[in-house]
């Protein structure tokens, strides 16, 4: 059970409060120049909205917006493409994304998008990305690149927040010529150390999750790693860790949450949703990996976020529909000490003809323990809206789902979501104008009491288990 307030959390586990009787709209729409997609977002503790996009044909972009969706600045990100953005809590904005060679990291004011400083890292044949996360001062950015896509590696990048000094990188392959590790995720734990998952390709099909952990000054492995993870469903087969995230709740019992994708022990259902949990030593602390697949084909997850307050994760993703295909958006909450699946929501649309789709990419968590996603959803018409979905943390329950549908009627997604300071969700992605072109868009949503109803402005109690 949990105690979580309007504005505080609890950390006492007894019920949670929650607004009753909520309507959702679309506060506003924001699009940004033709050819451009919203990879990811980040929001200050002011409420202010910070896009990275990628450019199709030219340069992605950088923008940041007051809470109401006024634009405060927009700067190009040069010669590359932003793949990911963070903030702190002393106006910096950090954006790093590649320029098809280097990684490109760069510090923006958060109020006039005055740049800081730049950084970039290394001249390689090939920068495949770039994933960034801020902690105590400290930029951490892990990277792939390498000789070409079939030979990368995992570079970890540390810059000193304030004037973008580097520290001596980390640099980790499986000691595999012409095979890539690709990471896919950076985390940091409450001790500071640093934490990135990807797959590391050990034959030509033999290809395993990896993670690994540094100290704060990226100068060794803790202890314990890197650790890998093989599906065992085959001996060669192909395992990748997509997501990560840390228990942020205690010094001593720190625990580190890895989701990706692992070849299913059925060979009729393709790719399961693999979901691991180790201690900082190395070892896991589930009695098991938790397997999930939803029956049909391919199940992909995409995105972890771990609840300690509750003690709970959730992981969303997608999983094959039905025997004729299409796909759903799968979303599973476990219990964050023993791994049990507490509930599964799978999101199916609706409509003729099949197969339908709907997919989780990315998931955040509110103050009271719901759980929200953005992805894409194919309900109405032959062609993906952006979509934002609202779910009971308690028991999985579609509280509110919303789509947008680009002026274009065609391909529309999000990447992206995450809550403001005042509890509403943002999400970025890409829409299609009239004219068929790509527009980062950008869109906040609010929810408001319903007029009217016996519970209105009142706040009700309710029972986790």
């Amino acid at each position: 059970m949990c105690i979580r307030a309007m504005k505080f959390l609890v950390s006492v586990c007894v019920a949670v409060l929650v607004l009753s009787s909520t309507s959702v709209f679309g506060q506003w729409v924001v699009t940004e120049p033709p050819q451009s997609e919203g990879r990811a977002l980040a929001i200050d503790a002011q409420g202010r909205i910070y896009v990275a996009t990628q450019g199709f044909g030219g340069p992605g972009f950088v923008v940041g917006y007051r809470p109401g969706g006024v634009q405060l600045w927009s700067t190009t990100f040069a010669e590359g493409s932003a793949q990911a953005i963070a903030v702190d809590n002393a106006g910096g904005v950090y954006v790093t994304g590649t320029t098809g060679t280097m990684i490109k990291t760069v510090k923006l004011n958060a109020l006039t998008g005055v740049v800081g400083w730049t950084a970039t890292y290394g001249s390689f044949g090939l920068a495949l990305q770039s994933r960034i996360v801020v902690a105590h001062g400290s930029v951490y950015i892990a990277a792939t690149v390498g000789s070409n896509q079939s030979s990368t590696e995992i570079h970890t990048i540390r810059y000193d927040a304030f004037t973008g000094a580097q520290s001596p990188p980390q640099t980790f392959n499986n000691g595999t010529l012409n095979f890539p590790d690709i990471a896919f995720a950076i985390a940091t734990d409450i001790l500071d150390n640093v934490v990135v998952v990807g797959s590391s390709q050990k034959g030509s099909l033999d290809t395993d999750y990896v993670t690994l952990v540094y100290d704060f000054d990226l100068v060794v492995l803790v202890a314990g790693w890197p650790q890998f993870y093989n599906g065992g469903a085959v001996p060669d087969s192909i395992d990748q860790a997509f997501a990560v995230t840390t228990t942020e709740n205690s010094t001593s019992n720190v625990r580190i949450y890895v989701t990706g994708m692992s070849y299913s022990t059925n060979s009729n259902h393709g790719h399961d949703y693999l979901t691991l949990c180790y201690d900082l030593n190395g070892s896991q602390c589930w009695s098991q990996p938790q397997r999930w697949h939803g029956g049909f084909g391919n199940d992909i997850p995409y995105a972890i976020v771990v609840d300690p307050h509750c003690r709970k994760v959730f992981v969303t993703g997608e999983s094959t529909a039905s025997s004729v295909g299409g796909s759903r958006a799968s979303t599973i909450s476990y219990n964050m000490n023993t791994g049990a699946v507490i509930w599964v929501n799978n999101l199916t649309p609706t409509g003729s003809p099949p197969p339908k789709t709907s997919s989780g990419r990315a998931i955040a968590l509110d103050q009271f323990g719901d759980v929200y996603i953005a992805g894409q959803i194919a309900a109405l018409g032959l062609y993906p809206d952006m979509m934002a979905a609202k779910l009971s943390g308690v028991n999985g329950t579609n509280l509110w789902q919303q789509q947008y549908n680009g002026s274009g009627n065609h391909q529309d997604w999000a990447n992206a979501v995450a809550i403001d300071p005042s509890g509403f969700a943002v999400i970025t992605g890409m829409s299609t104008n009239l004219v068929y072109a790509m527009e980062a868009t950008t869109i906040k949503y609010t929810q408001k009491c319903l007029l009217g109803h016996p519970d209105c402005g009142f706040w009700t109690r309710r029972t986790i288990p």
